[in-house]
């Protein structure tokens, strides 16, 4: 990989289309698309998902790299300034800007910063105020000059400028992205491949609050511990549910997390390591199939869980209400499976909410199946699904 295709990348996951980023880019179409793909080569995996029209949208690969773009090309600016010496700014800053500040006002404040920081290119993207501020709320700008009733939004930093060049005295505003949150979007667990933090896109208002939209289209459910001693004593082994588990509660309540590494093809097959981890709403423990996962001291916490449900390789049947294997805590050697890997598509999703409907208006006969594992004749380990008879309703 190179700079080139880091930098494509990260301009095409902020726009979220290959046209876009050609236009940002001053590249052809043609151009952007070939380095993608020869990033893709490069890291063996796909990293957009390509939707209807033009639009594209990050795989979970994509998503995961991201972060490292970035660090990569920020480490690849201070090279570049080091080299150089001294302390002076070097690099291109995106203004965007109505035309008519563009044409009347801007001329004269460019030419003294360009004399104060020649290492620095300003590129103006004129544009109307409202088409300015959303180009800084998804990150295709890094200042916005807009003359506006409205002083505050989400995520920017807004500063009042008046008594212009002309001596006409207007509200004008400056607005520019917020620093970068330190934090990584994704913390991976050491010693469990694939298991670790995602962070929550937050949208912050104030130090200890904000929002976060769960806008996806995955199944969502909320699971509330109560208040007594809450521990786990059988391991939940999905074969065909990535489990997403945002944890709201107590901050300083300390939480254990057992795992075990099941999967037979995975670089960490057979791990078995416990972790401590506390509640925090801005981030999901992402739990992929194959890895079983128990808990101690869930009580007085919350789980919010949004599944994503894969599908058999070799195309075969599956039944997510079987899926979960329950494996007590204590119970050695832990079993040897292969989990699904195909991510389900929306027309899965649509039938499942199809057969739930159909569900929901009969009567229950059975409860949710207890799924264990027992040993055959030949050694092999066969998955059995009970189901209590519910008693009809008088």
């Amino acid at each position: 990989m190179d700079i080139r295709q880091l930098t494509t990348f990260q301009k095409a996951a902020t726009l979220l289309s290959f046209s876009r980023a050609a236009a940002e880019l001053n590249y052809a179409q043609s151009s952007v698309t070939g380095q993608i793909r020869g990033l893709e080569n490069t890291l063996g995996v796909e990293l957009f998902e390509r939707l209807s029209g033009r639009s594209v949208r990050l795989t979970r690969a994509g998503e995961r790299f991201l972060p490292y773009a970035e660090q990569l090309l920020s480490l690849a600016d201070e090279a570049r300034s080091a080299t150089r010496g001294g302390s002076e700014p070097a690099g291109r800053v995106l203004v965007g800007t109505m035309e008519s500040i563009a044409t009347y006002h801007m001329p004269p404040m460019l030419e003294f910063f360009h004399h104060r920081h020649p290492g620095l290119q300003v590129v103006l993207r004129p544009g109307s105020g409202e088409e300015t501020v959303q180009a800084l709320g998804r990150g295709a700008l890094d200042l916005g000059l807009v003359m506006d009733v409205e002083t505050r939004h989400a995520g920017m930093e807004g500063v009042v400028l008046r008594n212009l060049a002309d001596g006409t005295v207007r509200r004008v505003e400056l607005r520019r992205r917020l620093p970068k949150d330190g934090r990584k979007n994704w913390e991976p667990f050491d010693g469990v491949f694939g298991v670790g933090w995602v962070r929550h896109p937050v949208i912050r208002s104030g130090a200890e609050s904000g929002f976060s939209a769960l806008l996806d289209r995955h199944p969502l459910y909320f699971i509330d511990h109560g208040e007594d001693r809450y521990t786990h004593d059988a391991y939940g082994i999905h074969l065909g549910q990535e489990d997403r588990l945002t944890f709201v509660g107590p901050r300083d309540q300390e939480v254990t997390l057992h795992l075990i590494d099941t999967r037979v093809d995975s670089p960490t097959y057979g791990a078995d390591v416990s972790f401590t981890l506390f509640p925090d709403p801005e981030r999901y423990l992402l739990v992929p199939p194959g890895v079983g996962h128990a808990f101690e001291h869930l009580e007085n916490v919350y789980t919010i869980n949004r599944p994503r449900t894969l599908l058999p390789e070799d195309g075969g049947e599956y039944l997510p209400g079987n899926d979960v294997i329950d494996w007590p805590v204590d119970q050695r050697p832990m079993p040897s499976l292969r989990a699904n890997a195909v991510p389900a598509s929306r027309e899965y999703y649509e039938e499942r909410v199809a057969d739930q409907k159909k569900l929901r208006a009969m009567p229950p006969t059975h409860s949710t199946p207890s799924v264990m594992m027992i040993t055959g004749e030949n050694g092999r380990q066969i998955r059995i699904a009970l189901r209590k008879k519910v008693p009809a309703a008088s």
